[in-house]
């Protein structure tokens, strides 16, 4: 156990950000969020940026980048519900570990953004099939 701990450094919005607007008409906050990352041990914290695209109930679209640090827990993460009707193809070059899941855990509460594991997207599109949702006439 490493004993992560996640710090937002920077939070910046959409010039154009609007909450009166933001759930169907534009004005979406769209963050782009940088921090570090560390743990006990560490010499130099880790990096990383989320940039969220997303569009209010039109879905979601994001990704996340974590660099500067051990090669095993560094990569890319992006998911992209809007373009896709509502399906979320994610794209990840993270290596599943038990460090990796640990670090999954703490940034996901930190920031409020989430990465799915190949699994954990294998299940949901089982579970799809399962109701009627991916079948072909």
């Amino acid at each position: 156990m490493k004993n992560f701990e996640v710090s937002i450094i920077s939070y910046e919005v959409s010039p154009s950000f609007d909450p009166r607007f933001a759930r169907n008409g534009g004005g979406y906050e769209q963050p782009t969020i940088e921090g570090e990352i560390s743990w006990d041990g560490c010499d130099e914290p880790m990096e990383f940026v989320i940039d969220d695209t997303s569009c209010g109930e039109f879905g979601s679209r994001y990704s996340v980048s974590i660099f500067g640090g051990p090669a095993e827990l560094c990569g890319q993460y992006s998911t992209n519900g809007i373009d896709f009707n509502g399906e979320l193809p994610d794209e990840s070059s993270f290596k599943w570990s038990e460090e990796l899941e640990e670090l999954r855990e703490v940034f996901e509460k930190a920031t409020r953004f989430w990465f799915y594991t190949e699994e954990e997207l294998k299940e949901d599109d089982e579970d799809d099939f399962e109701e009627g949702g991916d079948e072909e006439n």
